[in-house]
C-alpha cells in the first residue's frame, strides 16, 4: 500500500463522537496558504496541527486531539486523485 493510503486510512478512522472540545484543523504548510487549514477555514490565534504529519502522529499515539474531519476529507479527496 502506498504511504498516502495509509495515512489517509488512519486519519479517516478516527472516532470523533464526544470530543468534540478536541476537534482542530490541520494547518497548510504551503507558502501560498499559510494561515488556512485543509477545510479551507482561516486560522487566527488558533491552535492547529502543523501539518498532516502531525496529525496522523498525534492519532496514531491514540492523544486527546484529533483532526477536523473536513480537514481529512479534502486531504483524502486529493491524495485519492493522485493515485488514480
Amino acid at each position: 500500500m502506498a504511504p498516502a493510503y495509509n495515512s489517509c486510512r488512519k486519519l479517516s478512522k478516527v472516532n470523533t463522537m464526544g470530543r468534540a472540545e478536541h476537534i482542530k484543523c490541520i494547518a497548510h504548510t504551503h507558502a501560498d496558504k499559510i494561515g488556512v487549514a485543509w477545510c479551507g477555514r482561516r486560522l487566527v490565534h488558533e491552535w492547529a496541527f502543523v501539518d498532516i504529519d502531525h496529525a496522523v502522529y498525534t492519532v496514531e499515539q491514540k492523544q486527546r486531539l484529533v483532526p477536523c474531519q473536513a480537514c481529512v476529507a479534502a486531504i483524502c479527496q486529493i491524495l485519492s486523485n493522485s493515485e488514480s
